[in-house]
């Protein structure tokens, strides 16, 4: 990105969220503010296979590239990918785009985990739901742990 462009993706961040920072967080507000519009997610989404997994009893997402991207074998590549959020928004919808984009350029299957949201879920909480979204992948799954790996942005990859 040019200079002019991160100045001007910097004042927009500072405008839409910096400006509140002020005030005491209402969680309530920057998840609906965070979570919206998912319409637009939706078309800057790649083409993936998706589907809803219990992993336990925290709800994920399981991408995986359609056939024609991954082959006939499938994907051989696991990636666990941890949404950010500052641990108390967003969820495996909001970060599909990016995990979708993943999933296809690495042909790998990619987990989603929608990991317990603080302050309703205190830590250790988060981290107890990716380590059972780890062992899930591991053993349910059947993905062997050199063809696994953990990304993640902000919160997630804090996780």
């Amino acid at each position: 990105m040019s200079p002019l462009s991160l100045r001007l993706a910097d004042s927009a961040v500072r405008w839409r969220f910096k400006r509140h920072a002020e005030r005491p967080v209402d969680v309530a507000w920057v998840r609906e503010r965070i979570g919206k519009p998912l319409w637009a997610r939706q078309l800057i989404t790649p083409r993936i296979e998706r589907c809803a997994v219990q992993v336990g009893s925290l709800g994920a997402e399981l991408l995986v590239p359609p056939a024609n991207v991954r082959g006939s074998n499938g994907p051989e590549r696991a990636l666990l990918y941890v949404h950010g959020g500052g641990f108390i928004a967003c969820s495996p919808a909001t970060h599909r785009p990016l995990a979708a984009r993943l999933a296809r350029e690495w042909n790998a299957m990619a987990l989603v985990p929608d990991y317990r949201l603080a302050p309703e879920h205190p830590y250790p909480a988060a981290r107890d739901d990716v380590l059972a979204a780890w062992h899930y992948m591991l053993h349910d799954l059947g993905v062997r742990p050199e063809h696994a790996v953990f990304a993640g942005d902000s919160a997630g990859g804090g996780l």
